[in-house]
Parts: C-alpha cells; structure tokens; sequence
C-alpha cells in the first residue's frame, strides 16, 4: 500500500520555518516525509541512514539534528534510534478512526514511551486509549536522557570538579553533578558543533578560568564559559608581563 505524508501549506508561513536557512527547511521536511514516518510521528531512524538518503555527511547530519533539537523541534533517543517530531500534528493532524486506530498500535510499539507525553495526552484526539496503554504513558512529561559524546560530559565534569574544588557547597555545580553534568554538555557539544571551538582548546581555557582569581568567580558554569570564549581565549593566550629590574 502505497504511504503518504502530507505538508499543510501553512507551514511555510510559520515563523519559526520563515527565518531558517533553506539547508534547515530541505533537512526538516525530510524528517518529516522520508520513508521511516510513522503516523505517530514517533519513528525510528539512524544517522547512517539520514546520511544516505539526504546525501550529507555525517558530521552535518549530527549538526542538523542538534541544531532541531536545540530548537525544541524534535527529539533523538540515541539508545533507540527513535525520533520524535514535537509539532507532528500541527501538519499531519487526522480525525479519522483509521488513523487513530494505526496511531494507538504505532504508540504501543514505540520503544523509549517517555517520548509520548510530548505529542499526545491521555485524552489527545479523543482516542480511547485502553488500559494497556495508559499503564505506560505518563500524564507528566519527563525529560529525556540526551547521549552526549565522553569528552562534552568530561570537560564539563572538569569544570564543575574545579569549582567544587574551590567552594564545595556552590549549589548550581551540586545541582549539576547530581544529574551527570548533562546540562553542561550542552553547552560544550554547541561549542564544539556550532561554534567550531576545539576540545583541547576548550579544556585549556576551563583550566585557565579556574586559576585566574577574577574568572574563576566570574565563569561558574558553561553558558557563561560559551557566552565569554572569544575573550577568554585571548586572555588565555596573553603572555605574562616581564618584570623590569632597574
């Protein structure tokens, strides 16, 4: 049976669609339409297959996503390969029973069910959701475990050690440690995907920040870290003045 995906033409007068580039736009219709689409909205997908049917690489598939993700577009559970697309209804909104009845199966078969509450509700659409399913969905969301790569969640482990280090009751660094310095990471995978910073060079500059004893009370986290860079890094690569003996 032959699959279709369909746009509603208002989604080129969104606002958001409005002030992407077209590589953002091309990318994004894709998620939506490439063959793996589900009715749910919730599908699996893996990069190497975004890779080959896209025809980009896959340092910019990553950056594609991250970007999406950033944007609070979708969301990608690494440990499945599932992908959830958060504004699926706005243009694949369907009241018919053939649909629904297809979205509940697909829902029941979706592997990480915490990617559910970000589409639907217990009572979205109207659907009669059934007590197997509604032992599984939660009414609250939760928040989704992001994968990062070792080397973000080091750098800002790093980073929090060296202000723990300093002042072990700071309560922003405490409230990141208890969660895996997840949140941090973020900060320092757009550093490195977005901003083109080196990882070497960002550790040189965390280390820095934590020595100078006017930084290190000033950069307490990584958004301040990415906020500051380019000045940092300058000041991390000024020599020291020489002492003059008369």
């Amino acid at each position: 049976m032959a699959k279709y995906r369909h746009i509603h033409c208002s989604f080129w007068e969104d606002s958001d669609v409005y002030e992407w580039t077209p590589e953002e736009k091309y990318f994004y219709l894709y998620l939506m339409t490439n063959p793996h689409t589900t009715q749910c909205g919730i599908y699996q997908i893996n990069k190497k297959q975004i890779v080959n049917e896209t025809g980009y690489n896959i340092d910019t598939v990553s950056k594609l996503l991250d970007r999406f993700i950033e944007k609070e577009k979708i969301l990608y559970n690494e440990p499945t390969k599932e992908l959830c697309i958060i504004n699926w209804l706005k243009y694949n909104f369907s009241k018919s029973p053939k649909v629904k009845t297809c979205v509940i199966k697909e829902l029941e078969a979706v592997k990480e069910q915490t990617l559910i509450p970000y589409l639907y509700s217990i009572d979205r659409l109207g659907i009669d959701w059934g007590e197997k399913l509604k032992r599984k969905i939660k009414t609250k969301k939760k928040n989704i475990v992001v994968t990062f790569q070792p080397e973000y969640i080091s750098l800002s482990k790093l980073l929090g050690e060296l202000i723990l280090a300093r002042k072990p009751d700071d309560k922003n660094t405490l409230k990141e440690q208890k969660v895996g310095w997840v949140n941090w990471a973020k900060n320092i995978r757009l550093m490195a995907t977005e901003d083109n910073r080196k990882l070497d060079v960002i550790e040189k500059v965390i280390r820095w920040t934590q020595q100078d004893d006017f930084e290190r009370l000033n950069i307490r986290s990584t958004s301040k870290l990415r906020k500051r860079f380019d000045q940092l890094e300058e000041k991390t690569n000024k020599k020291p003045k020489e002492s003059k003996w008369f």
